[in-house]
């Protein structure tokens, strides 16, 4: 059986999508399957999280169809591959994906779709779930990942978590204790837990305030003693220090590790 996953969209989305991919892969044993992706980090993620699951580039700007492989590592998806899958995944609604999922004229499509009247169209369940996020995000418990679940019932409830190599860890090792006081390093060590707070957004309106992140880490920490660990871009590094300030006001007993613009 020959399955194409088409994500269209970027590094966060596709990571929300690890459970759908997982299910497919468990439901489907043996089968011919890759992604297509439009940025390079998604296929950075696919090696780690799917580690021999081919990949390429695809290039939606003028339909420019097929895209090139990201690297001779990633040819095993060829032009024939890709046309004429027995199943395809469309994790876009986007026009322009639509097009390409019809000019691939696959057997069956699971995702968004156009219908007889080019109209976008997608399967029930995720239409519910996508009018749910739509209505009101903040009374919302559905995330992506819910939304994509909902293509496969089989798919596990949480994220893929990828398998690192020693040399993976030993590279975030260096990273995580880079600066740090020597009692920290020795608490770390000891097997004080590490709670991450990713606090930026590509959209400013999609952030959770930080000073919600530092109250957040006052809660955990009240339950359970931690390092919380700040995650960020070059461009989040105010992100980052802004949840210091925050920390020393709310909750000055939880260690911090500031990692913005350095992973």
């Amino acid at each position: 059986m020959k399955i194409v996953i088409f994500e269209a969209a970027r590094l966060g989305d596709f990571i929300e999508s690890t459970p759908l991919i997982a299910g497919i892969l468990k439901s489907y044993p043996g089968a011919d399957a890759g992604v297509i992706a439009l940025e390079k980090s998604v296929l950075e993620a696919l090696r780690l999280f799917f580690p021999g699951l081919p990949g390429r580039l695809a290039s939606l700007p003028g339909i420019g169809w097929p895209g090139e492989p990201d690297s001779p590592k990633d040819a095993g998806l060829n032009d024939a591959d890709l046309e004429n899958a027995d199943l395809l995944i469309n994790l876009s609604v986007s026009p322009a994906a639509l097009e390409i999922v019809e000019s691939l004229k696959p057997r069956m499509v699971l995702g968004p779709r156009r219908n007889s009247r080019g109209e976008p169209e997608v399967p029930p369940a995720q239409k519910l779930a996508m009018a749910t996020l739509a209505l009101n995000r903040r009374l919302s418990r559905l995330n992506l990942s819910d939304i994509w679940r909902s293509l496969d019932p089989n798919s596990p409830t949480r994220l893929a978590v990828p398998a690192l190599s020693p040399d993976d860890l030993e590279k975030a090792e260096e990273v995580l204790f880079a600066g740090l006081p020597p009692g920290l390093r020795e608490d770390i060590g000891r097997g004080l837990p590490l709670a991450a707070f990713h606090l930026g957004a590509k959209n400013r309106l999609r952030r959770w305030p930080v000073e919600n992140h530092a109250k957040l880490a006052g809660l955990i920490f009240k339950r359970k003693p931690f390092a919380a660990v700040t995650l960020g871009s070059r461009e989040e590094i105010p992100l980052c220090l802004g949840f210091g300030k925050f920390r020393r006001e709310l909750c000055p007993d939880v260690p911090l590790i500031n990692l913005g613009g350095k992973t």
